[in-house]
């Protein structure tokens, strides 16, 4: 037989599988003799990996042996499966390696394997995808699930460039939303994504096990013993069965008005009408629906439609919720359980026809073998993490062209190029290797230790109150310095002057001070060492270039004389849940072991603020290429990964607050053009998980990174493919949220999340 292309659809709770070969077009793989099979892996007592409905059939006798969602457990190294402790990655190989057997049956050996994704996941949760499938296939390709979805659906209904579809992906385990457009060149891109980790089918399940519970007298009790021996409850097996009926009457319900549901036990069978179950479920249906609707916000680009894929696309109240929600034309496939794995493979194998790109457009970098030479074999990755490289053969004489488009349109065979010390995945989710598409990587980071700093955040500062004069001796000038007043929040009052909009998650806060000179004291004063603190204890530095009152300026004198005063106010930009605890002037000296902190600590009362921030709909994941413009030249820019144990980045103390922990931000940026590094990474910020903005600290030239300062201290100019290295000092224990990154001339920021 021909060698075949096999697609992969690793889902929550169950996997499709689509294959085709020279010849013979593509079709869905039977598993188990079904269309898809369940996710489940069982560990069986001669420690072998059992996928599928093999997998619930033994975990009858065994539950514990059991893992019926290993996609979920995917940001974990390892799970304990009996008493045997069994790596993530391994599981996950069963699953891939289960379907992959099941195509080669069908069509002969898999030559291509292609796996789905969601279009969210970092660089992390993809190489432990990769990892799992090292071996199954000569080649391996990935592509976004919401791009297979909307490549199935474009099929059908042709998207003209630069249309955007709205894709809903209601599965067994997650509920996940995208908006994808039809790029200029043809292929598709991601514009934003969303999703509810916490909402799938088997919650819609639960919805009418709840019910049945409620409704029916005895069955509570009943399905409370588990099968425990000597407690009279159900059997396992019973359970499993009454679970399968579950499912299976929601499914009906999808087609018909009512459902009988067969009881354990020797309990009556149950019946179900479709307007019971629509109203156990519609919370849960909203929820989905409201998804959609944020993202499409998020998006700027209202479709023309929207898709729904997954199991649960069936059900009738999804599509009327939608349409309702949105005001868009909601459309669902006849099979849309197949959709993400029938439309990734069509990426694969059919790729659209486009022109060809300008010859300064980035092209995507594969290392070939020599032709001549034996062809490499991707080996399995060893347990202890996963290794995301493999490589690749080269295309056969006069099908060159051919894999290059391949390339192109978003189902990148995964290759490794080392390119100034970076490792490259194109692993793109859609359309041409651009800002929307791309995926960067970096080699593992250099083994090292935590840098923390004991104590509290404010230790060595002395206390002062509001409106009283503190003598402060600092940076070679002395001065009394008093807080006047803290105008919290003084959104509307900075508005009012030019300041920017904080939108409806920020707001201003200012702070209004006076220095009085007791000797000659000169600029800067205060100005890059006075904060606001917040609970945690989080430094927050002033925008001193922002809009101020004419009634409350920021005077920095060339000279201040003695007996002098001056009237420094400052503006700060924080979170609208971020609570203000005190002002601080704060510095260090050097000593010994370490670094010593000085200056004034002034308790003051800030707003109350209370909740939550809003989260955003839009996650831009870990590695994704966008473009930011410094000075008018563009960079190609990528948020890589962060670094807890960055010892070796330093060869000296590089953290001077007591009570803080420094994180170091791993980044790549790439440019034709000469640019000034430290404008560049001046536009990179880091938000915690209240969305609270905090700056870096200290560059690192350590290990790959690229200088961003010469020997002198001065910023150094740069072009080519760079690693960039910032770390961030913050309250030890403080959740990350997000990183940002702008340009000196862009609009809104780029968010990457973490």
């Amino acid at each position: 037989m021909s060698p075949a292309t096999a697609t992969i659809d690793f889902g929550s709770s169950h996997t499709v599988a689509v294959v085709s070969a020279p010849g013979t077009p593509a079709r869905l793989v039977t598993l188990d003799g079904e269309p898809w099979m369940p996710s489940a892996v069982f560990l069986d007592r001669d420690g072998r990996l059992v996928a599928g409905r093999d997998a619930l059939r033994l975990a009858e006798a065994e539950p514990a042996r059991l893992e019926s969602r290993p996609k979920a457990r995917i940001d974990e190294q390892e799970v304990l499966l009996g008493d045997t402790v069994v790596p993530v990655v391994a599981l996950i190989r069963a699953v891939l390696a289960a379907a992959v057997e099941a195509a080669r049956q069908l069509v002969g050996p898999v030559q291509q394997l292609v796996l789905t994704h969601p279009a969210d996941w970092g660089s992390a949760r993809l190489g432990t995808l990769l990892a799992a499938a090292q071996g199954l296939a000569p080649r391996t390709s990935t592509v976004a699930e919401p791009v297979g979805a909307a490549a199935w659906f474009s099929a059908r209904s042709p998207l003209a460039p630069g249309q955007p579809l709205g894709v809903l992906d209601f599965g067994g385990g997650t509920c996940d939303a995208a908006v994808v457009r039809r790029a200029e060149s043809g292929g598709l891109e991601v514009l934003a994504t969303g999703g509810l980790p916490d909402l799938g089918g088997q919650d819609l399940d639960q919805r009418l096990v709840d019910h049945l519970r409620a409704a029916v007298p005895g069955l509570s009790e009943y399905l409370g013993g588990g099968g425990i021996p000597g407690r009279g409850g159900a059997s396992l097996r019973e359970l499993t069965a009454f679970r399968t009926d579950v499912r299976q009457a929601k499914e009906l319900l999808s087609r018909h008005p009512q459902a009988e549901i067969v009881l354990p036990g020797e309990l009556p069978d149950a019946l179900v009408t479709r307007a019971e179950f629509d109203g156990l479920i519609r919370p849960d249906v909203l929820r989905a629906a409201e998804l959609i609707r944020d993202v499409i916000g998020s998006a700027g680009a209202a479709p023309g439609a929207i898709q729904l894929a997954g199991g649960s696309a069936r059900i009738p109240l999804l599509a009327r919720a939608v349409g309702e929600v949105t005001g868009i034309a909601v459309r669902l496939d006849d099979q849309p359980e197949a959709v993400v794995a029938l439309g990734a493979h069509r990426v694969v194998t059919e790729p659209e026809r486009r022109p060809a790109p300008p010859p300064s457009a980035p092209q995507p970098v594969a290392v070939r073998q020599p032709a001549s030479g034996p062809q490499p074999v991707a080996r399995p990755a060893p347990v202890s993490g996963p290794q995301p490289i493999l490589a690749t053969e080269p295309p056969p004489p006069g099908r060159r062209r051919a894999a290059v488009a391949t390339l192109a349109v978003g189902a990148v065979a995964l290759v490794a190029a080392v390119v100034a010390g970076l490792v490259l995945w194109p692993v793109t989710v859609g359309g041409q290797a651009g800002p929307t598409s791309e995926r960067l990587a970096l080699p593992p980071a250099a083994p090292g230790n935590e840098l923390v700093t004991q104590g509290r955040p404010t230790d060595g500062l002395v206390p002062a109150q509001v409106g009283v004069p503190t003598e402060v001796v600092y940076g070679g000038f002395d001065v009394d310095f008093v807080v006047n007043a803290v105008t919290d929040p003084a959104t509307d009052k900075l508005n009012s002057v030019g300041a920017n909009s904080t939108g409806e998650d920020g707001r201003w806060v200012l702070l209004d001070t006076t220095i009085k000179a007791r000797s000659p004291a000169k600029p800067p004063y205060f100005t890059k060492d006075i904060f606001l603190v917040d609970d945690r204890g989080l430094f927050i530095r002033p925008l001193i270039d922002a809009s101020l009152p004419s009634d409350c300026p920021l005077q920095t004198p060339a000279t201040l004389e003695a007996g002098q005063e001056a009237r420094q106010c400052y503006a700060f930009l924080l979170s609208a849940v971020t609570p203000v605890t005190a002002v601080a002037i704060a510095g260090s000296t050097q000593g010994h072991p370490g670094m010593r902190q000085h200056g004034i600590l002034v308790p003051v009362t800030g707003a109350r603020v209370t909740g939550e921030p809003k989260p955003a709909p839009t996650r831009i994941p870990l590695g994704t290429v966008r473009m930011v413009t410094v000075d008018g030249v563009p960079v190609r820019v990528a948020v890589v990964d962060t670094v807890r144990t960055p010892s070796a980045y330093f060869d000296y103390e590089p953290i001077s607050l007591p009570g803080s922990t420094g994180v170091l931000l791993r980044m790549v940026a790439e440019t034709d053009e000469p640019v000034d590094l430290t404008r560049l990474l001046g536009g990179v910020l880091l938000r915690d998980d209240r969305r609270q903005y905090l700056a870096g600290s200290h560059y690192s030239s350590a290990n790959g990174c690229t200088a961003v300062k010469d020997g002198n201290g001065q910023p150094v100019k740069n072009k080519g493919r760079l690693t960039l290295c910032l770390l961030f000092a913050l309250p030890t224990g403080m959740p990350l949220g997000s990183v940002l990154w702008s340009g000196t001339g862009d609009g809104n920021p780029h968010v990457w999340g973490l």
